[in-house]
């Protein structure tokens, strides 16, 4: 699944982070399910000082996770 998250300044969750994609495969709302608790459970990201100046740059992200990188 693919995650868009929007972040805050401090790198906390500015909304409710979303699945962009779809698949028909039945798994698939299984990995997305764990995309989006793990996406909750990481906030607030920890944002180093010398990113802070780059907000527009990371403020909106899409996170791809794919089950197979940790099988």
């Amino acid at each position: 699944p693919s995650v868009r998250i929007q972040l805050n300044t401090d790198g906390s969750l500015a909304g409710q982070p979303n699945v962009i994609n779809a698949s028909s495969d039945p798994l698939f709302r299984v990995a997305a399910d764990s995309a989006l608790s793990a996406t909750r459970r990481c906030s607030p990201l920890r944002i180093p000082p010398q990113y802070q100046s780059y907000y527009s740059d990371w403020r909106d992200v899409v996170v791809n996770f794919d089950a197979r990188d940790v099988l």
